[in-house]
């Protein structure tokens, strides 16, 4: 059995790799090494509140550099913002009829092209 400290450590470690941009620390990483530990999971705690959508907010996404966080909602925006300090950057309408259930950036597009779909089809 894993303790809580042999797990902190390790988990410090995995973030000081991600910030010196270690490929050690991809999102699949961490994912599979935290997926049912639930230790790590009691000790997660909320944040922050982010106040972006005036609707259900149906997606989240954090790009890959992990610097930026894409939200789409039953208000038909997207909202790329900076998770870190709570503030938006960009807010837009996406063009949907009805509620954004998906929004992401394309791979290779250097984080500079969203897609998105929502429940009217497109």
């Amino acid at each position: 059995m894993v303790g809580v400290n042999q797990i902190s450590r390790e988990f410090g470690a995995l973030l000081r790799d991600r910030e010196s941009g270690s490929r050690r620390m991809s999102p699949q990483f961490v994912e599979r090494y935290y997926r049912g530990n639930q230790s790590f999971v009691r000790r997660l705690k909320l944040e922050r509140e982010l106040e972006w959508h005036s609707g259900c907010v149906n997606t989240i996404h954090f790009t890959p550099s992990g610097r930026t966080l894409i939200s789409g909602s039953d208000d038909q925006r997207i909202v790329l913002g900076d998770w870190q300090t709570g503030l938006p950057r960009l807010r837009y309408h996406s063009g949907h009829v009805n509620n954004v259930f998906q929004a992401r950036t394309l791979p290779l597009s250097n984080e500079r092209v969203v897609v998105s779909c929502a429940a009217d089809g497109c």
